[in-house]
This record gives C-alpha cells, structure tokens and sequence, in this order.
C-alpha cells in the first residue's frame, strides 16, 4: 500500500513539475490571444470566440441601425513585449465604413480626440474580390496588456453582399439569407492578427443584424454574476435556449434551406466506429440585444457604438467547410450525401423498427427452449473459474 502511494504521488509531482516548466517556457515567450465580439472581450471566463455575433434588434417601425462595431481584443499572454503588431479586417465592400463616416460618428459622439491616436492614424484600406482590407499596426503591447479595439461597420447600404465571383456553397446561404425578411444584414467577416516572430491567429465568423424578441432575453433567468477587484458586479452573460429566439431561417440558411429532420441513416452501414460520419458541429452564438432604451442610453453616455446585455447558445451547424470554395451545394440533399448519410423511405424505417422489435423476442424465445443447456453451460463455467480462485 505504502509502495502504491509513493508510486502515485511521485507521478503527481513529476506533472506538476512539467506543467510548470512547459507553463514558464510558454510566459518566457512573447504571444497572445486574439478574442472577438463583446462577450469575448468583457469576460474573463468566457474566452472562446463566436463564429455568430448576432445583434437582435426590437426597434419601433421605420427605424433601422445605420452602423454597428465590431468589438475585438488583443492580449498579450507572455512576460514578453510585443512588437510590430498587424491587424487585417476582410470586410465586404458594402459595409467597410469610409474614414469620413468614422470621422462623422465620433465627433458627433464628442470623442473626436480618438480621430488622433496612432493606432486609428495607422489604418489602411486595400481592394480585392468585392472586399475591403482594412489594416492597422500597433508598435507594441507590454506585458499581460490588453488593447480593446473595434471596426466600425456601415449598415446602410446593403442587407448582405454581393456573391462572392467564384462557384461556393456560402453563395447559396446568400440567396436563402436575402429571403429572411427578419434578417436586417449579414455580414460575413475575416480577422487576422500577426506580431514580430509569432505565427498569425486568425478567426472567421458572422455579424448579423436580426428583428426578435428581446423579451426572450429580458425574462430569462440569470446565472450568478461575478465580482471584479473593485467590488462592481459584472454580468457574464445569460445563456437562453435556442427555441426562445426566432433564429430558424438564420440556422435553416446554412443547412441549405432545411433543418435535416426526419430519419437519417449513414450511406455506409457498415464503418469503423472511430469514422462514424458526424453530421453537426457546434458553433458558438453571441447576441446582443438592442432596443430603443439601449440606443438612449448610448446616447447619454456619448458612445457612438452598442453595447447592450448579452446572451449566447450553441448553434448546430452542418460538419463542413461552408466557407470553402471546394464545395458548391445547392440544397439540403447534396449537402447531406457530402456530410455521408442518406434519407429513407417508410419502408426502410418500418422494417427497421419491425427488427428492433423481432430480435428481442427471438432471443426470448430461444433463452426459453434451450433453458436448461443455457444454465447447464453456465455452471460449467462458473465450476471452471472456481478451480482458478485462491
């Protein structure tokens, strides 16, 4: 017993020494993590960011959001400092805001003083593929600092893009995007963030504009909050179930227009357990609500951008790569065959569930007839493994 325990604790201790060394040689090294859309940002906790940034919006008729921001952070995880930092936003041409409207929004917000700091006078923008590249450089960021940062996005000139010119699946969740009346914008966005001898992280995701009901959110019960170092109690967001918030056309979009319900079997019967075919992945979902009440309210604090209570949940979304220009499905049949798995007909599910019933009671019936052989061979068992026993 006593050699059993030393055993245990030596292992213990020779894992902590090594997760503290792998843990001193990663600070030792200058990196950082990259976290985009609000939640990410205000948290501590939540550090894993969206592939979906949803701003629901209840707004009295005839109002619309002439312009969003998207909210992103970059976090010096290292002991080490940062040097030459480089921020790429991929934006669709109609909604990278012009500096002129940046310009117009914060001064008409009073803070045109941030029209002078370096990091705004670095920006740059490039053309290419229907898109915009916005760039920024930072010349470095100390420490375990955090720079809070965001892009501004133009909302007034396009519900979503143009179709990207070459043949993609992501084409096809345009056209059935555009048919979502619900749907304000949709605005598929690329970030990547590189420093001085770091390989660049980079995060691909959606920003929506969607007409719901916040009063899904309002009345959803709270998680208990956290306290920062200062005493103020802050909230680390409200997770809501999916059904509680009119999404299903925006879900339905990336299925190709159908959520694969009904009975789905894999096209091949017989597989390897470890390549079972999966048909969803899942992907995160940050909402952030806005009404009238929100927007006064930026107003009185002089902030030109949204920053209301926010929920998030799990999205399931089909297991590919819908932003690959591999693959052009045009409906829910094409996809799902990709995906490896295949519709059936109420014969097929009929006799499936006549077998599910029919073995069971075969191997009743046979368990009854040969009931004697069946204990009789069991006793010889049991007679043979007592001849082994100490």
């Amino acid at each position: 017993m006593e050699f059993i325990l030393g055993t245990a604790v030596a292992i213990l201790g020779l894992a902590v020494a090594v997760f503290t060394a792998l843990r001193s040689r990663q600070l030792s090294h200058p990196n950082f993590s990259v976290r985009v859309g609000e939640q990410s940002v205000r948290s501590r906790r939540l550090t894993k960011n969206p592939r979906h940034l949803v701003y629901l919006t209840s707004l009295e008729p005839g109002s619309t959001i002439e312009h969003c921001q998207l909210a992103y952070a970059i976090r010096n995880t290292s002991k080490k400092t940062l040097q030459n930092i480089n921020v790429t936003i991929d934006v669709p041409d109609e909604f990278c805001m012009p500096k002129s409207k940046i310009t117009k929004v914060l001064s008409e917000h009073g803070m045109s003083e941030m029209l002078e700091h370096e990091f705004f006078k670095s920006r740059r923008i490039s053309s290419y593929l229907k898109k915009k590249r916005v760039e920024y450089c930072i010349d470095q960021l100390g420490p375990k600092q955090q720079a809070t940062l965001g892009e501004g996005l133009d909302l007034t000139k396009a519900k979503l893009p143009k179709k990207i010119p070459i043949e993609m699946t992501l084409n096809t969740v345009f056209d059935l995007i555009a048919k979502q009346p619900a749907i304000q914008n949709f605005v598929p966005l690329h970030i990547s963030v590189s420093a001085q001898d770091i390989e660049p992280k980079t995060e691909t995701f959606f920003l929506s504009v969607v007409d719901g009901d916040i009063a899904s959110i309002a009345n959803a019960p709270r998680k208990k909050r956290m306290t920062d170092k200062d005493g103020e109690y802050k909230e680390i967001g409200i997770e809501i179930p999916i059904k509680s918030i009119n999404l299903d056309g925006y879900i339905d979009a990336f299925w190709l227009g159908n959520w694969p319900s009904g009975y789905w079997f894999p096209s091949k019967e017989i597989f390897l357990p470890w390549r079972r075919p999966r048909m969803f992945r899942t992907e995160d979902c940050h909402i952030v609500p806005i009404n009238s009440e929100v927007i006064e309210k930026e107003r009185e604090l002089n902030h030109p951008f949204y920053s209301g209570e926010i929920a998030y949940f799990p999205m399931k979304m089909p297991n590919f790569d819908y932003l690959s220009t591999e693959f052009d499905f045009k409906d829910t049949e094409q996809l799902m065959a990709h995906l490896g798995f295949r519709r059936t007909d109420k014969f097929e599910i009929w006799f499936r569930k006549l077998s599910a019933l029919i073995v069971p009671i075969i191997m009743l019936i046979i368990f009854l007839i040969f009931d004697e052989e069946i204990t009789t061979f069991l006793q010889s068992i049991k007679a043979r493994l007592m001849k082994f026993s100490p």
